[in-house]
């Protein structure tokens, strides 16, 4: 059998561009990250900004995220005012049955393909109950700003194809963007204006009174609610 080797070229941020963990670690911000991802690593100098930043191998179980954090949670709480990025790999391609979900889902599949989505659907089903877990452990719903959203979609052969990267079809583009704060500091409301995800920086950092950077892209999605 023939053997082929490859190589995998990474690309690094590069150390003058301030990334956001920088800019609110200069603004007195314990910064914290766990990522499950291989393209969110120190090799790509992720780790920039961040007091403490942990890698969960992909292929391991995604439940190995919410220990890491079990086993930080009492330092963090302990900070006046923290940043914590936290990066589930779910729902992602290799997609597994996650239950109880994956039962009820695939009651309703007929075919290969949506015996695919209800996975897919399973590991949607299994990360909120992650977050649920740690909203709760940590006590996220005392004046606490939550951003959750995704770096892509996912195609079903809408367009003839599976999985993501290859197209720019908004099965791929259109990705959830949630604020939430307990307090009240941002208002119950959808908005049909078109963003990106290059918004939430400037955002995070107006709503903590950080002052805006002229040379930073993305524009304060406050404005809109």
């Amino acid at each position: 059998m023939q053997q082929r080797l490859s190589k995998i070229r990474v690309n690094r941020i590069p150390e003058e561009i301030i990334t956001l963990a920088e800019i609110l670690k200069e603004a007195g911000y314990a910064t914290y990250s766990v990522a499950c991802n291989i393209n969110i690593s120190r090799i790509q100098g992720f780790d920039q900004g961040f007091d403490r930043f942990q890698r969960i191998d992909y292929y391991q179980d995604q439940t190995l995220v919410n220990k890491q954090l079990q086993a930080w949670v009492d330092e963090i709480r302990s900070q006046k005012k923290y940043f914590l990025y936290i990066h589930y790999m779910d729902p992602h391609q290799p997609y597994h049955k996650r239950e109880p979900w994956f039962g009820r889902y695939r009651q309703e599949a007929r075919d290969p393909l949506s015996n695919l989505v209800a996975r897919y659907d399973s590991e949607i089903n299994f990360v909120d109950q992650k977050i649920q877990q740690m909203f709760q452990r940590f006590g996220w719903d005392k004046n606490t700003l939550m951003v959750i959203t995704s770096d892509h979609g996912e195609e079903f052969k809408e367009h003839g194809r599976l999985g993501h990267g290859k197209t720019l079809y908004s099965e791929v583009l259109h990705v959830p963007l949630m604020l939430y704060h307990p307090g009240g500091g941002i208002p119950g409301k959808v908005v049909d204006t078109n963003v990106s995800l290059v918004d939430v920086a400037p955002t995070i950092t107006s709503f903590v009174g950080i002052p805006a950077d002229e040379n930073h892209m993305g524009l304060d999605l406050l404005a809109l609610a």
